[in-house]
């Protein structure tokens, strides 16, 4: 077992509408570039459970994690190291409270970014920090670099982890952000590994939010 682990907190699957990369394909990248991806598909936890099968059947002895991106009523909370699935449409504090008690964590993704309606609303962020446990200062998909400098701010403010992740919904996206941290086992490792995370970021083309969006409307038509 190496001494680092690299990882990718935020990935999306095609258990997400607007994500093209499928399980098969997120595997093969993650055994090539050895970053493990943390799968948090919007409103569903089953992405990361096929790839939790996956590391199992290949006997990889990688942390297994189940996470899952949820729609409040306020914007978007990532749950990790959840164990069931978090039903959407529910407020912001009743979110956090399903994410703790199945024993998991709480991130803010993408706060700041002004051109996603689903982040987290900035005044609600604030009214449930206790209960948050990161938030995420790096998102390769932010298009404007001030929106991860604010959200940077904004944890050191509130004497919060910072997470890094590369929000891919495409092959093309992962392998280049990432963050690396020593190796962990479980919940609490997971958390004092933060004491010294080395952040690895390169920033998506903002034409992957045009194939992302394409793709929604798409399978919304119902024409794939």
């Amino acid at each position: 077992m190496p001494e680092l682990l690299k990882l990718d907190i935020h990935v999306h699957s095609t258990y997400s509408r607007d994500s093209i990369f499928n399980i098969n394909g997120i595997f093969k990248k993650f055994k090539r570039t050895k970053i493990l991806p943390m799968i948090c598909d919007h409103n569903s936890i089953e992405g990361s459970i096929q790839f939790g099968k996956l590391l199992k059947q290949h006997n990889l002895d990688y942390p297994i994690i189940y996470s899952e991106e949820i729609e409040t009523t306020d914007g978007e909370i990532i749950g990790v190291f959840i164990s069931e699935n978090i039903k959407q449409g529910q407020s912001v504090g009743e979110t956090l409270d399903e994410i703790h008690d199945q024993d998991g964590f709480a991130i803010v993704p993408h706060p700041f970014d002004e051109l996603r309606s689903t982040a987290l609303k900035t005044d609600v962020m604030t009214e449930h920090i206790k209960d948050i446990n990161f938030i995420e200062g790096y998102n390769a998909r932010n298009i404007h670099h001030n929106y991860n400098t604010k959200a940077i701010s904004y944890a050191h403010a509130h004497h919060k982890p910072i997470t890094c992740g590369s929000d891919s919904h495409t092959y093309y996206e992962f392998g280049k952000t990432y963050i690396e941290l020593p190796w962990f086992i479980d919940q609490q490792t997971f958390l004092k590994s933060f004491n010294i995370p080395t952040i690895h970021f390169y920033p998506a083309t903002p034409l992957v939010h045009v194939i992302s969006k394409s793709l929604k409307l798409c399978r919304k038509l119902k024409l794939i």
